[in-house]
């Protein structure tokens, strides 16, 4: 597992404090209680083992009325009346005890700061760069951008998840089988599952992951060794991982980490130039490893029923692996494919094949043509055409919605599958 990262705690003048020194010479008594209430501040001292410090820590209470004193104590700080705002701590202790009404639990009045009862109160907690938030009795609109914070509703709050037609930062949704949706924040290499109304924190440090029902799987990449990259399972009510093997994955195929009820599949690097890259599968266990299949950048898994789908990079060509017996047939021409209600809707234009993902070079005049067929490729018919943008990187459903992204990040059409 990777080890934790030692974090810096940000005071308001800029400085990054790593050290009790940096601390004293920078003192900020608002931003010591804030980091005091959310449990950072004793998570930063047990990492750099300040141990007498931490056990002094563990003494101060919420209900303390001197906890600014106590607070410049453990760091040796003369304490200063002008430490805090006067009006600042009187609209706390109002909403500490609208937060007692609310719940008996004595940890979550420690972390009163990190709770809004309004929108105002919630931009004020943007500000301070939380990672979670607990919203009360309120209506909150929560923008694009702050979609990958952890938001924890405590009661009667109505929490509105505000959409865009443009891609915001690298932040995804992606809907799983059984009655899950996980939201990546590829970015911050943080996953999140929904909750009610609450998004909650599965796992970090994650570049890949695939889902089946409430089971996780999450690929963790190793810069030093490739071949060392780690993948663990953990589930929705039991987010603990557990490791399960190490792999090679190609993150430059698309679709090339996915599962099913009983497999993980993955695409491997080609070791060099034009050498074949592999399919391989292992059950939920991370045993039973085996190769289904060596071919030139294999991209664009998709499982139905006991068969495996995938595209080649040196074929224009959709392939079929019988998960049983292994046979593998090529069942009809085309660059791109998606699985939808037991039917396979693929894409067909003039090309030259690229060696990433889903690529198709085009020209500026090519049309490109949606095709449906039943999953063996027979009784394909076209349903739509189109002016087809010059790269295509995505071929997705979302929602219902056959979406086909361009090399921009834009959407290049929309097809209802309904």
């Amino acid at each position: 597992m990777v080890k934790r990262e030692k974090f810096a705690l940000e005071l308001s003048n800029g400085v990054q404090a790593r050290s009790i020194a940096d601390i004293k010479e920078n003192f900020d008594l608002e931003k010591i209680v804030f980091y005091f209430l959310n449990g950072k501040l004793r998570l930063w001292l047990e990492d750099r083992y300040y141990e007498e410090e931490m056990a002094e820590l563990d003494e101060i209470s919420l209900t303390d009325s001197g906890m600014g004193q106590k607070l410049c104590s453990v760091f040796n700080v003369s304490y200063k009346e002008t430490f805090l705002d006067a009006e600042a701590s009187q609209r706390r202790k109002e909403k500490l005890n609208k937060l007692k009404k609310i719940t008996k639990d004595e940890k979550m009045w420690i972390k009163v700061d990190l709770v809004a009862f309004n929108q105002e109160e919630l931009a004020e907690i943007y500000d301070d760069g939380a990672e979670t938030i607990y919203l009360c009795e309120g209506t909150f609109d929560i923008p694009v951008s702050k979609q990958s914070i952890q938001y924890i509703n405590l009661g009667d709050a109505i929490i509105n998840y505000k959409k865009s037609s443009k891609a915001v930062g690298n932040f995804e949704s992606r809907a799983s089988t059984g009655d899950y949706d996980y939201f990546f924040d590829a970015e911050n290499r943080k996953l999140y599952v929904k909750k009610e109304e609450s998004r909650v924190l599965l796992a970090k440090n994650v570049d890949e992951y695939c889902t089946y029902g409430d089971k996780v799987f999450i690929y963790c990449r190793n810069e030093l060794d490739p071949t060392h990259s780690e993948v663990f399972r953990l589930t929705v009510d039991n987010p603990d991982p557990n490791f399960l093997l190490h792999i090679d994955l190609d993150r430059t195929a698309y679709r090339s980490f996915i599962c099913n009820e009983k497999y993980l599949f993955w695409v491997t690097r080609q070791k060099r130039l034009n050498s074949d890259g592999e399919i391989l599968r292992c059950n939920h266990n991370g045993k039973f490893l085996e190769v289904m299949s060596k071919s030139p950048a294999p991209s664009c898994l998709q499982v139905n029923c006991d068969n495996l789908y995938f595209t080649r990079s040196n074929v224009n060509g959709i392939f079929k692996i019988d998960l049983n017996t292994r046979l593998q047939v090529k069942i009809c021409d085309a660059k791109a494919f998606i699985i939808y209600n037991n039917k396979l809707y693929f894409i067909k234009v003039p090309i030259t094949p690229r060696s990433v993902g889903v690529a198709t070079q085009t020209s500026t005049k090519a049309v490109l043509s949606l095709f449906s067929a039943e999953t063996d490729g027979t009784n394909a018919e076209e349903v739509a055409t189109f002016p087809t943008p010059a790269v295509i990187r995505k071929f997705e459903i979302k929602n219902g919605l056959l979406m086909i992204e361009e090399d921009a990040g834009r959407f290049a059409l929309t097809y209802d599958l309904r």
